[in-house]
């Protein structure tokens, strides 16, 4: 026996969607706010203290500029000797010595009214040696070229330890800042070299300029020049070498120069920070 049967499609099933749900928009500007102009300033010059430039949260509206360190200005030049012969100093005549001689005393090179409530000074000397020898000279331990650019100074500083402890800057001083020296010579063994000294052979040292007030704001400053020394010794001019010099025609030269910078330069502040430290420590 077997059982058959027929399946047939008699049936459905159907169905309806509905939009019941809904979707929407919208668009919110938030409200802008703008920041503060930096009104500036937009150079700057540096300085010896620091600089803060209030730009926080402010707009910019041009470039910043550093400018450059201000250099000393040139007032003028004070002083030129030309050039003078060991034949027209003191050198003439000299016995040769291991013992400085000065062959040129200072002279004055000028004056001029300096304006210390504004400004400090510097004198720049540019010395320089040039020898000649003697037919037959014998170049070993002699000099041959001798000169340094010497500076000087003129600023306030205290007047008495009193004006110290008060960082009261009011007496008009000269100090020597700086000596640049250099010397070419012929050592023992006839070689042309060179040493950074000039405690030898032909040299420059600087002078006392001097104040016509010892306070005041506006003092007349009296330049005087560097002097002119010899003196001997065994590695850069020995004794035996000078009277080898050609006198006409070994000549030196001395030219003086003033600059001035605005206050407070840089030895007004080493003298504050020695002091600073000094009243520290005591």
């Amino acid at each position: 026996m077997g059982l058959k049967g027929k399946l047939t499609g008699s049936g459905y099933m159907s169905g309806h969607l509905s939009g019941q749900g809904g979707l929407g928009s919208g668009l919110s500007i938030p409200k802008l706010v703008y920041p503060g102009i930096f009104q500036g300033p937009y150079n700057i010059t540096p300085g010896h203290e620091e600089q803060v430039l209030s730009t926080s949260n402010l707009l910019l509206t041009s470039d910043i500029t550093i400018d450059r360190i201000p250099e000393p200005e040139l007032v003028g030049q004070v002083y030129d000797s030309g050039e003078i012969a060991l034949e027209d100093t003191t050198f003439n005549g000299w016995t040769p010595s291991t013992t400085a001689k000065a062959i040129m005393s200072s002279v004055t090179a000028g004056t001029f009214v300096a304006d210390m409530d504004a400004y400090e000074y510097m004198l720049k000397w540019e010395c320089s040696f040039r020898a000649a020898y003697n037919s037959g000279a014998t170049l070993k331990a002699q000099v041959f070229w001798e000169g340094a650019d010497l500076y000087q100074k003129i600023i306030k500083r205290p007047s008495s330890y009193a004006n110290i402890q008060a960082g009261n800057f009011n007496g008009n001083s000269l100090v020597t800042a700086l000596s640049v020296p250099f010397m070419r010579y012929y050592n023992t063994s006839g070689t042309l070299t060179y040493a950074h000294t000039i405690s030898y052979g032909i040299y420059p040292a600087v002078g006392s300029s001097t104040f016509s007030s010892s306070t005041s704001d506006s003092p007349t400053v009296t330049i005087k020049t560097p002097t002119y020394n010899a003196r001997c010794n065994s590695t850069y001019f020995a004794t035996a070498r000078a009277s080898e010099l050609d006198q006409a025609n070994s000549k030196f030269r001395i030219v003086g120069k003033l600059y001035r910078s605005e206050i407070p330069g840089i030895i007004r502040e080493l003298y504050a920070d020695m002091y600073e430290r000094m009243l520290s420590e005591q």
